[in-house]
């Protein structure tokens, strides 16, 4: 959507609870607590890949220029991107 506005479009509409979402310049990425996922979708829209499964309460999230991190049960994780 331009920062002007226009027409909204669903990414992603079969998603189970979302406990944060972070972007970045390519994908829009999310965790969900209930499932113990990581998941992200290009902000072009698409399938929406596992990033990461079997996390223990997936909360928080940030991307960075090089990996993604979320905090978890376990502690905060790190993968590259």
């Amino acid at each position: 959507m331009a920062k002007t506005g226009g027409t909204k479009a669903d990414l992603v509409t079969a998603v189970s609870t979302v406990g944060a979402v972070a972007v970045d310049d390519q994908y829009l990425y999310w965790t969900e607590p209930t499932t113990g996922l990581v998941r992200r979708v290009s902000k072009a829209g698409g399938e929406p890949p596992v990033v990461a499964a079997g996390e223990k309460d997936p909360r928080l999230i940030v991307v960075g220029s090089d990996a993604v991190y979320w905090s978890a049960a376990a502690g905060i994780r790190r993968l590259a991107k």
